[in-house]
């Protein structure tokens, strides 16, 4: 609808007072060949590791899904002490 892409990378960043953790990051293209703007989109609540960003518009809302697990070091991600993996959600009025 705009010209513009967003591709979606999971990525390590050094977030102040927290260390180096898995976050979420978001490129700009309007060919798909040539990216920038990178930044960052999305902080989890936890230290560890995400994977497979995946963003998608649903009635005008954009929605994101990723994944982590115990083995990422991610178990802060669920009060569930049982589960190893788990899939996050977050929802946003734009992408």
């Amino acid at each position: 609808k705009t010209s513009r892409y967003y591709g979606y990378f999971a990525a390590m960043a050094d977030i102040e007072n927290r260390g180096e953790i898995g976050v979420v990051g978001v490129a700009e293209s309007y060919d798909l060949i040539h990216w920038e703007n990178q930044q960052i989109v999305y902080i989890p609540d936890f230290n560890g590791i995400v994977e497979v960003p995946n963003v998608f518009e649903l009635n005008g809302k954009w929605y994101m899904t990723l994944l982590t697990g115990a083995w990422y070091g991610g178990k802060g991600a669920c009060s569930e002490k049982s589960l190893n993996c788990v899939t996050i959600s977050a929802i946003s009025d734009n992408p």
